[in-house]
């Protein structure tokens, strides 16, 4: 089963149904659901289901006890159709499998019995309190209605003439006093007879079974007599008990070991446990050293002083020697190997070591250095024979005593350490070193001499001789006349003051040209040093720096920045390059910095960016040109209109011009969640429940003929489920379920299994305010379905005396008390004492009775105890009895199925 949880959609839910409901009013559940009774409320129309009203256990508590007139419940104990009136809940018709129908309504006996009030026309209760029916109820049948509703009976005349009583004739014959309806075989008619006195009677057939080891006798009586049962002869030593190793029924079997219990010797106080049961047979001690030995005629064992045997050595070989006799036994194990101490043992299967040796390294098998756990390791071992650290910084070393090591701080050393030769220096822990000298002074050469070990040792200026030959390849300046031959540069070189070339331009920028030749080219490549400026493209730069080639036509420019579209792009920030009128390049304010990109934003601060208008304009998101969702006032959108909630100029409003769908997982296959409206101007919305499962809501409806529906399907058995929430949970809890056609109401999820199933949880369902009418009577089932009854037909009316009597009680416990059939008793006695009610008689399967205490002394209704069990009372009080004080009223409904009166109303 799936099921439609409406918390992301409840509020949209409970948008659309309210105002259904508040303009509505009414509620038509089942099949034809548009077409509804105009008058009624509540609509039910089912011709497979009925209405399962709420089932009550108690209606003596909270808050049923005070519930107000016109309530309806389904009372469990008697299984029955319960009706607040006047204060107190009273029992509608009840209809079961086992009843007959009414046979004979006012002498008639026919098949059908007609029930009318001519002068009552149609659609108009029939109330007590009715001037017309209280005529019409009481003309010619000894019934007395008061205007205030109260019936009274004369006892004198007859208040209902059945002739039959389950389809048999009642005999015309007056009864006496005392006398009672007896089944006539012969006349097949009830007769009125005294009762039977006590003593002996007949019976048609009462037999007695009993288990086999019974014997029962004059079984079955079918006249008169007495059933007899005695015990089955049994064999000796057998006890009746139930089985050894299992429950079951008891039988005479033997004792077993089992049902003895365990006992402590000290229990046993008499007798001799005899040779046969593993004792001596003797319960006295022998004299001193005396032995037990069997009697010579072998009949028992008898103590003996008879030490001839006991005096002689034993004869003991083996493992062990021994001297004495029985009485004092020297034993002696026999020597297996040679007494010593060894480290290492060889023993034999009874434990004695045979072999000693001394124990070898291979003995001893390898461990890890984890396994050592305690001990030092000397230093004959390889260790230091130390088992702690010293301090940070300490050595060791052998100790003092040349026996073992110790942790000692070195200190600074006071021997003084001196450098010769090539360095020189003295020191104890720091030496300063000083490099001898190596002949050359200190100054700066451009011809040196050094020795193998690298070091100068004299030092002058470089000769021409130094130079090799070749030397017209260097520029020398020999003079300060010009050097007029051709000259090659060979490496790297500086040239000390300034360098003129006679055949460059003011201005002229110098290049690499062909083959390495410097060049100049002014018209493209120029330098305005008077200003500063340099051009390129152009001989006479209007800027620092001047860029000429662009192409008008294109307006493609003669600067390129190499690679620059091929670069990553960083975030913008507040400034970009522009272009003049004059073609100058400016920096001016970023305009991504204010705009929204179709690529995203980043940073937005919404205190002051916003996309939107700033004026009283509308806003239009649109797709392929076509306007799709509209912002502003209900004016500016021109949606302002004359009827309520949609008049306001003002108001903000978010138009929407196409249907609305929203993103779903993976798990969801199909009907994907949309809202929009059709054709016809129906709001609604569909989607997906549960991953497969559909459902919709909205309105519905054509031409001013609209409605409103809930959808909710797939299998066909998905329901619609309102909830309420608590946060304090939080808690969700179920108010209503509509599934299968069906609704119900406080189920806590269970499938409803009518076409209207409530569990009231012990409370009542309040129907108030119904029209009159005229029509069939309801009728519920043991499992609480209301069903429609056919009028009256087929029903048995209890035999009820519609009336009042008035009864006087003893003081104290009063037990099985008769009030007759009359269904409200007034107590006028005792006037003295308080009293008791335990028991009341005559209680048959639904009977009310009320009992008015008009004594002004306490009545208890007693719980459950005094009389025949039949008779006894439930006060529903815990258990607990009940008590008036003084005068009061208690009102009791009989059970047949806990053969108990049960008190349904109490007041003090």
């Amino acid at each position: 089963m799936k099921i439609l949880n409406c918390r992301g959609g409840l509020l949209s839910l409970c948008a659309f149904l309210l105002p259904v409901l508040a303009h509505a009013q009414q509620l038509k559940l089942g099949s034809a659901p548009t077409v509804i009774e105009k008058s009624a409320l509540l609509d039910l129309n089912s011709d497979k289901q009925g209405l399962l009203l709420p089932r009550v256990s108690n209606y003596s508590v909270a808050p049923l006890n005070a519930a107000p007139d016109g309530m309806i419940i389904y009372y469990v104990p008697d299984k029955t159709l319960y009706v607040r009136k006047n204060g107190i809940w009273r029992k509608l018709i009840d209809e079961t499998a086992t009843t007959s129908g009414v046979t004979s309504v006012n002498g008639q006996t026919g098949p059908a019995v007609t029930l009318t009030t001519n002068n009552i026309t149609e659609s108009v209760n029939l109330y007590y309190t009715d001037a017309r029916a209280r005529a019409a109820f009481s003309a010619g049948t000894g019934i007395g209605i008061t205007a205030g509703g109260v019936i009274s009976a004369l006892n004198t005349t007859a208040l209902w003439n059945a002739s039959q009583l389950q389809g048999r004739n009642v005999s015309n014959t007056a009864p006496t006093n005392n006398y009672v309806l007896t089944w006539d075989n012969a006349t097949s008619t009830w007769m009125p007879k005294a009762p039977t006195g006590g003593g002996s009677g007949t019976v048609t057939s009462v037999g007695l079974s009993l288990p086999s080891i019974f014997t029962v006798t004059n079984s079955p009586v079918t006249t008169s007599g007495t059933l007899t049962a005695t015990f089955n002869n049994q064999n000796q030593r057998l006890f009746f008990a139930s089985p050894v190793w299992s429950n079951g029924a008891p039988s005479f079997r033997a004792l077993d070991a089992n049902d003895i219990p365990n006992i402590d010797a000290g229990k046993i106080t008499s007798g001799v446990l005899p040779v046969a049961q593993g004792g001596t047979g003797i319960n006295y001690l022998g004299s001193a050293k005396d032995v037990m030995k069997v009697k010579a005629d072998g009949s028992g064992i008898e103590w003996s002083n008879d030490y001839v045997a006991l005096t002689s050595t034993p004869n003991f070989n083996g493992d062990v020697t021994a001297t004495g006799n029985f009485y004092s036994v020297n034993t002696s194990l026999v020597n297996v190997g040679t007494a010593g101490t060894y480290t290492k043992v060889t023993t034999d299967a009874k434990g004695r070591v045979t072999n000693g040796t001394t124990l070898q390294d291979t003995d001893i098998p390898g461990l890890d250095a984890s396994k050592i756990i305690n001990g030092v390791f000397p230093i004959a071992r390889g260790g230091l024979g130390l088992n702690y650290f010293g301090s940070a910084g300490q050595s060791i070393r052998v100790n003092s005593g040349g026996n073992g090591f110790e942790y000692y701080t070195p200190s600074a050393s006071s021997t003084t350490i001196t450098l010769t030769g090539d360095a020189t220096g003295s020191g104890t822990t720091s030496i300063p070193v000083t490099l001898a000298n190596s002949g050359v002074t200190a100054g700066t050469y451009t011809k040196v001499t050094v020795d193998a070990k690298g070091r100068v040792t004299t030092g002058g200026n470089l000769a021409a001789a130094d130079i090799p030959a070749g030397s017209g390849n260097y520029i020398q300046n020999n003079n300060a006349s010009a050097q007029t031959a051709n000259f090659w540069i060979n490496g790297n070189g500086s040239i000390g003051n300034n360098l003129s070339i006679q055949s460059m331009t003011t201005g002229s920028v110098l290049f690499a040209g062909a083959g390495g030749l410097v060049t100049q080219k002014n018209a493209n490549f120029f330098w305005d040093n008077t200003n500063n400026r340099l051009g390129v493209g152009v001989n006479a730069p209007g800027n620092t720096l001047d860029v000429g080639g662009t192409v008008a036509g294109t307006g493609v420019s003669g600067l390129r920045l190499r690679a620059l579209n091929s670069a990553t792009v960083q975030p913008y920030n507040s400034k970009v390059l522009s272009i003049n009128n004059n073609g100058d390049v400016i920096v001016t304010q970023n305009a991504a910095a204010s705009n929204w990109l179709i690529t995203g934003n980043s940073a937005v601060d919404a205190t002051t960016q916003f996309l939107g208008t700033t004026d009283d304009n509308k806003m239009v998101i649109k797709s392929n040109n076509t306007s799709l969702l509209e912002f502003g006032r209900r004016q500016t959108l021109g949606l302002t209109d004359t009827y309520p909630d949609y008049n306001d100029n003002n108001e903000m409003v978010t138009y929407m011009r196409s249907a609305l769908q929203f993103a779903v997982p993976s798990t969801v296959s199909f009907y994907n969640p949309k809202m929009w409206t059709t054709a016809d101007g129906n709001f609604r919305m569909k989607g997906c429940s549960a991953g497969t499962d559909y459902f919709e809501f909205g309105a519905t409806g054509t031409a001013n003929n609209g409605g409103f529906e809930f959808i909710i399907g797939d299998d066909g058995d998905e329901p619609i489920v309102f909830k309420s929430y608590n946060y304090s949970g939080p808690t969700f809890t179920e108010i209503m379920r509509l599934q299968n056609s069906n609704v119900g109401i406080g189920l806590g999820g269970a499938t409803p299994a009518k076409r209207l199933h409530i569990n009231a949880n012990n409370d009542a369902i309040r129907v108030t305010n119904l029209s009159s009418g005229s029509g069939t009577p309801l009728v519920i089932a043991s499992n609480g379905d209301i069903t429609k009854g056919t009028s009256l037909d087929g029903m048995t009316l209890n035999t009820v005396v519609v009336g009042s009597g008035t009864a006087t009680l003893s003081t104290g416990n009063n037990n099985n008390v008769n009030f007759g059939n009359v269904t409200f008793i007034k107590i006028t006695a005792p006037t003295n004492n308080d009293f008791t009610i335990n028991s009341i008689a005559n209680g048959t399967d639904g009977r009310t009775i009320t009992i008015y205490n008009a004594t002004g002394r306490n009545m208890t209704i007693a719980n459950d105890t005094g009389g025949a069990n039949a008779n006894r009372i439930l006060t529903n009080n815990g258990n607990n009895n009940i008590t008036t004080t003084g005068n009061g009223t208690v009102t009791l409904v009989y059970s047949g199925d806990d053969s108990r009166w049960i008190v349904t109303a109490f007041v003090q």
